[in-house]
């Protein structure tokens, strides 16, 4: 059975292929765009299809973790690598959830000041949910930005990038700077505030060796955010 202790660099292997993981970023990069585009549009237009943003959001997140998958079987690397050790025992589940919910409240009380100052919040109301059937896909968006995102960049890119440089706080600065240009859709100072949460998330997953409790942290930060976003503005 794999250990939770954490990986240093040295002992860390690629996880894929240079070119697929080059086709990776190309992918994140490109979606990265076309949600700016599509976002530019919706703060347009009075009344947006925020369903249809949610479900494509959706899509596109499980779509690149495919993509991913793709590439860590080609390379012959087991899914529990990029996971982290298995479960063992119902002790180890209820461990990764209270350091996931500790780490949330604890990245709450860093950002909350910065984000207040940055007015991170008030560029993205047009995301939000609106409504009780909006407020139900952003949970299901949420719960795949959390599998799917902490999959894709602190399982498979943070990795990668360290195995190739042997230096983890280059694996964890590159994907959080990654991350945050994934979301500048929602503006420049909400990707800098979004960058710095994946740096946090990075050092997260490097401590634990494990994306879990990240994953746990991750669906729980969206959720928690829409649901604050919808029931302040009724």
């Amino acid at each position: 059975m794999a250990s939770n202790q954490p990986l240093s660099a040295a002992k860390q292997a690629p996880v894929a292929s240079v070119l697929h993981t080059i086709f990776v970023l190309v992918i994140l990069l490109s979606g990265a765009l076309l949600m700016r585009v599509n976002a530019a549009r919706m703060r347009l237009n009075r009344n947006p299809n925020r369903p249809l943003f949610y479900l494509v959001t959706i899509a596109a997140e499980w779509l690149v973790l495919l993509v991913v998958l793709a590439g860590l079987r080609a390379h012959k690397t087991p899914l529990i690598e990029i996971l982290g050790a298995r479960w063992a025992s119902a002790k180890e589940v209820f461990r990764d959830i209270g350091i996931g919910l500790l780490f949330w409240l604890t990245v709450i009380l860093i950002l909350a000041a910065p984000g207040f100052l940055l007015h991170t919040r008030a560029n993205n109301w047009v995301f939000s949910p609106h409504s009780r059937g909006e407020l139900v896909v952003w949970f299901l968006v949420s719960l795949s930005a959390g599998i799917c995102e902490e999959t894709i960049f602190r399982g498979y890119l943070q990795r990668q990038i360290i195995a190739w440089t042997g230096r983890v706080e280059v694996g964890v600065c590159v994907t959080a700077a990654v991350f945050g240009a994934g979301h500048m859709y929602q503006g420049m100072k909400a990707a800098i505030m979004i960058g710095f949460y994946g740096l946090l998330l990075g050092l997260l997953a490097q401590w634990r060796s494990s994306i879990r409790p990240g994953i746990i942290a991750h669906t729980l930060q969206d959720s928690v955010a829409g649901l604050a976003a919808f029931l302040f503005r009724r």
